[in-house]
């Protein structure tokens, strides 16, 4: 997430930088940065597909960065501060939608930021009257008769063709069986007990990121391009990827610090539960009145 944007808010008092804020120095703009950019590509190599964001795990490396810091030097207590997982969030999220935003934009972004300015302030503009028109014969709409039908002129039918041959549908890729299907408020208690069930009975390959081994009547089946080979003295779960090789155990660690199932598989049900409890709440409200 390269070039993105620094959210700037001075540090005031010492005890000011021992509360937790957003991002509020270059100085910590930075550490997040080289922290996120560990975490997504492990080891520096941006070929491979990126890693999953884990913020608990992220908010205890920046706090322990932190904390050293302010170790090696008391002062820095001005430029660093503890975060939390949801603070790291916020800061996660800035600078995506900043990124967005210079890509879209490009080199005209000083041309953008000017037309903001120029439109919020209009004193060095007078805009002339408007003038009415008057419409020509040619442009002089005649009522039809009641009951007649009259045909478009043919050059809107060409033109409604046309709009017609270049709709495309867009089909969004929702599927709860990638690895990455996020479980938030706006699903549906159906698509979040599916969840449950697929991280229940599915192991995703840390390769390919796909599931490679599924539950099934009590035994595990190796699927989607995987498979188990002789090799002496595995060292992980995880068969081996028939697209990208062997699973090292280094790779099977990494992959489990990042995909935690127990722990998604948790958050899910506090989620279901938040819900139930809400809508009981709603009901007894309801016969209240």
């Amino acid at each position: 997430m390269p070039g993105s944007s620094k959210v700037i808010t001075a540090c005031t008092s010492l005890a000011d930088s021992l509360e937790p804020a957003p991002l509020t120095t270059p100085e910590e703009l930075a550490l997040f940065m080289n922290l996120h950019d560990e975490m997504v590509y492990p080891g520096g190599n941006h070929d491979n597909a990126p890693m999953p964001m884990d913020f608990e795990l992220l908010k205890n490396q920046f706090n322990h960065a932190v904390a050293q810091k302010w170790k090696e030097d008391p002062a820095s207590k001005f430029i660093y501060k503890m975060k939390t997982a949801t603070l790291l969030l916020m800061a996660y999220d800035r600078a995506a939608e900043s990124e967005q935003c210079n890509k879209l934009i490009g080199s005209k972004k000083d041309l953008v930021i000017k037309l903001l300015s120029d439109l919020k302030d209009d004193s060095h503009f007078v805009f002339p009257d408007i003038k009415v028109r008057a419409a020509s014969e040619s442009e002089v709409v005649v009522p039809a008769p009641v009951g007649l039908v009259v045909p478009p002129p043919p050059s809107v039918v060409v033109a409604e063709e046309a709009v017609a041959m270049e709709v495309e549908v867009v089909v969004v890729k929702d599927n709860v069986e990638d690895w990455d299907w996020e479980a938030h408020g706006g699903r549906s208690t159906r698509q979040l007990k599916a969840r449950i069930a697929v991280l229940k009975k599915s192991v995703y390959c840390p390769k390919c990121y796909l599931i490679c081994k599924h539950l099934s009547s009590k035994r595990w089946k190796i699927v989607n391009g995987h498979s188990v080979s002789a090799r002496k003295g595995r060292s992980n779960a995880y068969p081996d990827c028939d697209a990208k090789g062997h699973v090292s155990k280094d790779e099977a660690r990494l992959w489990a610090n990042r995909f935690r199932k127990k722990r998604t598989i948790q958050r899910i049900q506090k989620l279901i539960e938040n819900r139930s409890n809400n809508n009981k709440s709603k009901k007894k409200k309801q016969n209240k009145q």
